[in-house]
């Protein structure tokens, strides 16, 4: 099996670590991770607008094993970057902002 890219930035520490709970949809956490640093969600463009959100949900919807788990979804939204884990959200700066 070929190991995965790391798509993590390899130089700075996530500025949220969310833990998606057991029944919880992706795209719910997403929102709430993101919650943690943007002060008005409304403020900003639908998450449905970025990233096709039932595709996200569908990718996750069956979790597996926390531990063998390997699928992993990354986008960049709100001049932030993402990491998608069936467990976790991590959110880092973008290192350049996204044009509007």
């Amino acid at each position: 099996m070929v190991p995965s890219p790391d798509i993590r930035p390899s130089d700075t520490d996530p500025l949220v670590l969310y833990d998606v709970g057991a029944e919880e949809s992706l795209s719910d956490a997403v929102l709430r991770a993101a919650a943690e640093i943007i002060e008005d969600l409304t403020a900003v463009r639908p998450l449905s607008s970025l990233v096709d959100v039932e595709s996200l949900d569908h990718l996750f919807e069956s979790r597996r094993d926390a531990d063998t788990d390997t699928r992993i979804v990354a986008f960049a939204a709100w001049n932030l970057w993402f990491v998608v884990t069936a467990t976790t959200i991590e959110i880092y700066e973008l290192d350049e902002p996204l044009d509007a």
